[in-house]
């Protein structure tokens, strides 16, 4: 069914689009998922920051913004541990031995 779609597609405008779109973001879905909660957690936080002060410092580690913030960078940081973990030859960091 994939292909029939993508075989449909293909003959529009939106087929010469979409294809190059597809093949930009491939692999870098969890990364985008991951910005998508950091940017407006960052921004919030920034905001009651200016509006409340260096209180607003002490009681971050208990608003939603955080947590948000903190599972953007959890699941960037998951996605490139498994990503490691999966081929350790494409780690850019490789390892001394």
């Amino acid at each position: 069914m994939k292909k029939i779609i993508a075989w449909v597609i293909s003959f529009t405008k939106v087929g010469k689009v979409v294809t190059p779109v597809q093949k930009a973001i491939s692999g870098k879905k969890s990364y985008l998922a991951g910005i998508s909660l950091i940017v407006p957690a960052l921004i919030t936080m920034i905001q009651s920051f200016s509006d409340r002060g260096v209180a607003y410092l002490m009681e971050i580690p208990n608003t939603a913004e955080f947590v948000m913030f903190m599972n953007g960078l959890g699941l960037m940081g998951i996605r490139a541990a498994i990503t490691k973990a999966a081929d350790p030859a494409k780690d850019p960091n490789p390892q001394p031995q």
